[in-house]
């Protein structure tokens, strides 16, 4: 699932950059992988104030396509 993931943050990571630079936040990414968060915004005129942002993903089971199977790694 890992490879899914990666393409998720490849395509939201533009939107993430226009977010940023529309209201002066610094995008800091983790420094591994699994680690948490997945990115933080942080605000440029004051480093006080910062989010985060995890990205959690989920699949659908072909037997029950209503349902979600849950979510991938470390979610609870």
């Amino acid at each position: 699932m890992s490879g899914l993931i990666l393409v998720l943050e490849i395509h939201l990571f533009p939107k993430l950059m226009e977010f940023a630079k529309k209201y002066k936040y610094k995008i800091v990414l983790a420094d591994h992988q699994n680690y948490y968060p997945d990115l933080s915004f942080v605000k440029s005129d004051n480093e006080d104030i910062k989010f985060a942002v995890d990205f959690k993903t989920t699949y659908r089971l072909s037997d029950k396509p209503y349902l979600c199977n849950g979510f991938t790694w470390l979610s609870w």
